[in-house]
């Protein structure tokens, strides 16, 4: 059902939420969530999960906010929601993968909640991870792109959990992508649906936001070389790889 007021209060329009094609589930595995399809990427038509989130979680509640039905790794959202196009003869378009490839740029994200956000704020190049890492579908999507910036958007969290996701995605990123075309900027609040709720100006309070690339490069590294660095990546002699290419670059 195209029950809306959930994340309406939460600064999303219809307008954003009819894009994804999404709505209220009132049976079945989903009830009681609010419910986006996830679309096959060889055939828009199909469906091949579902993920939604319930209305009435709270840090208290029996069950989970977030619930999944399909094969995660096998997702490429939102990349894949199709849009029925009557001006070009209603065939279907692709907003999210066209604006990827219009502006040559992907910003990863954690979850659906940064995406509506994103969107409603004219950001639709983006890549939902779903959880801290990428799977192998999803990097073997960037790799068939023409792009010219990676923008890893991790949640910015008080725990630093979502730095150091961002820091194991540039490493892994780091095997198929030049460093230049690589740049960790997280929100400037706990995550992209809080600036939204906050009325936080996404171009110039957060995507114009000045980067100092080298001291970038210097933080991870540091953070790569202590212990910490060794919870990011386990391989001891992949994270020496890394540890010294970092160190050349930044000489």
């Amino acid at each position: 059902l195209p029950h809306f007021k959930f994340y309406n209060d939460k600064g999303v329009s219809d307008l954003t939420l009819k894009l994804y094609k999404g709505g209220l589930a009132t049976a079945g595995k989903l009830n009681g969530r609010f419910v986006f399809p996830i679309f096959d990427e060889k055939n828009p038509s199909q469906i091949i999960g579902f993920t939604g989130r319930h209305l009435r979680w709270n840090s208290e509640s029996g069950f989970p906010k977030w619930k999944h039905v399909g094969r995660k790794s096998n997702w490429l959202y939102p990349i894949c929601v199709p849009s029925f196009n009557r001006k070009k003869g209603g065939s279907n378009t692709f907003p999210f993968l066209e604006s990827i490839q219009e502006r040559r740029e992907v910003i990863i994200v954690e979850s659906i909640g940064d995406s509506l956000a994103l969107t409603e704020n004219k950001f639709l190049n983006h890549l939902v991870a779903g959880g801290l890492d990428l799977s192998s579908k999803q990097i073997s999507f960037l790799l068939a792109q023409e792009l010219d910036q990676i923008i890893i958007a991790t949640n910015n969290d008080a725990s630093n959990v979502g730095l150091r996701a961002a820091i194991k995605i540039f490493v892994k990123l780091l095997n198929y992508f030049d460093i230049s075309k690589l740049r960790i900027n997280l929100p400037t609040e706990n995550d992209f649906g809080d600036m939204q709720t906050n009325n936080i100006n996404f171009k110039e309070q957060w995507y114009n936001k000045p980067l100092d690339k080298p001291k970038q490069t210097s933080r991870i590294l540091s953070i790569l070389k202590s212990e910490e660095g060794a919870t990011i990546v386990k391989n001891k002699t992949e994270r020496n790889k890394k540890i010294n290419f970092l160190k050349n670059f930044i000489e």
